[in-house]
């Protein structure tokens, strides 16, 4: 435990290097640096807390002695990177948008949370390929995940560019894990959820959509909407999911023969359906021949729907795109259709007669997960 201990007091240190140039940059430009800087540590001392008492978990899930492991692991060090950029980002809670959406500097807050959801996709895998999965690593993911969504919702809806509902988002998880307490302490008894790729998939596409929403070049009422259409599908996922594993219900929400896109099904019938509403949608505002790089970029986004390349992928460019079309194009209800119809192209894609679909195996196994352990 010693040497873990002196480990951990390097990540520390490491954190501290992290985060000094964030604080000297908005001393520079004039910003409230202590305002960030003392809610940045108050984050940063509390998850290093957590590392510390949670270091007897640094042993393998099947090991009976649960002997720790004398070094975290790549996986776990990568994960601990996170922590300093998800505690940067809750220390603009206390800030005004850097720069008041202006310049480059608006971009920060969305740069370190997009840094602390990359780094999200490796961490298993390096875990997976050096053979040092842990309890602890498990404990690391599940816990800044829920940090992270939470860190960003909030900002997003400091920022204006979210309502008081996506609030709920950034709380499901740990309303969830209430519940679950909850009814545990009433005798209750659990089963676990089927595996679901849809579900982990959810979970990325809310970090990636967060971190769009602090771009500064967007602006509500259609960030207002978009949040709405994301946030639905994503707490009846963890709604279905608690009464599922609570006995209440035999149905689960998030199950993977409900979004199996290799056959006819309601669920596929409605990517289809989707898919040609996409196409129409994209088409009107190509028809209405928008300036030229953003013109070309629909006729490729285009192109990729009809093809049925990258469905999920290309939704999710697409929703930037009608942000850049929403600057000059106005509020009606044609944007509004295409927002809503891009969104669900994100979440389950193009469907049937789809050359290209990767992202469903890239963000539900993330990285590395098909190989073995070396």
């Amino acid at each position: 435990m010693s040497a873990l201990k002196r480990e951990a007091t390097l990540v520390y240190l490491s954190w501290i290097i992290l985060t000094a140039p964030i604080a000297v940059l908005l001393w520079v430009y004039d910003e409230p640096t202590w305002l960030w800087l003392a809610l940045t540590a108050v984050v940063l001392v509390y998850q290093g807390w957590l590392l510390w008492r949670d270091l007897p978990l640094n042993h393998r899930p099947d090991d009976s002695t649960k002997t720790p492991l004398n070094k975290l692991g790549l996986g776990n060090h990568i994960s601990l990177v996170r922590v300093p950029f998800i505690a940067a980002t809750i220390g603009f809670w206390l800030l005004p948008w850097p720069g008041d959406r202006l310049g480059w500097l608006a971009w920060v807050p969305a740069i370190l949370y997009s840094i602390s959801w990359v780094l999200d996709f490796f961490d298993g895998y390096a875990a997976r390929v050096t053979n040092t999965i842990t309890v602890l690593g498990s404990r690391l993911d599940g816990n800044l995940d829920g940090f992270g969504l939470l860190a960003s919702a909030v900002l997003a809806f400091i920022y204006g560019q979210v309502g008081w509902w996506y609030l709920l988002a950034a709380a499901t998880r740990y309303l969830y894990d209430i519940g679950i307490w909850l009814h545990k302490r009433r005798g209750g008894t659990l089963r676990g959820l089927p595996p679901s790729d849809p579900r982990r998939t959810q979970a990325a596409i809310q970090m990636i959509f967060l971190s769009i929403m602090l771009w500064p070049i967007f602006e509500p009422p259609i960030t207002h909407l978009a949040s709405i259409c994301f946030v639905l599908p994503f707490i009846l996922g963890f709604v279905s999911d608690f009464f599922y594993v609570t006995g209440y219900t035999n149905f689960a929400f998030n199950a993977p023969e409900i979004q199996n896109m290799r056959r006819w099904t309601p669920a596929t019938a409605l990517a289809f359906l989707n898919r040609i509403a996409v196409l129409f949608f994209v088409g009107w505002l190509i028809v209405e021949w928008p300036p030229a790089p953003l013109f070309i970029i629909d006729v490729i986004l285009f192109l990729a729907v009809l093809f049925g390349v990258a469905g999920r992928s290309v939704g999710l460019a697409l929703i930037l795109v009608v942000g850049f079309h929403s600057r000059f194009h106005p509020y009606d209800l044609h944007l509004i259709c295409v927002t809503i119809s891009t969104i669900l192209l994100a979440f389950i894609g193009t469907g049937p007669f789809s050359l290209w679909q990767p992202e469903t195996k890239i963000m539900a196994a993330r990285a590395g997960s098909g190989k073995k352990s070396q």
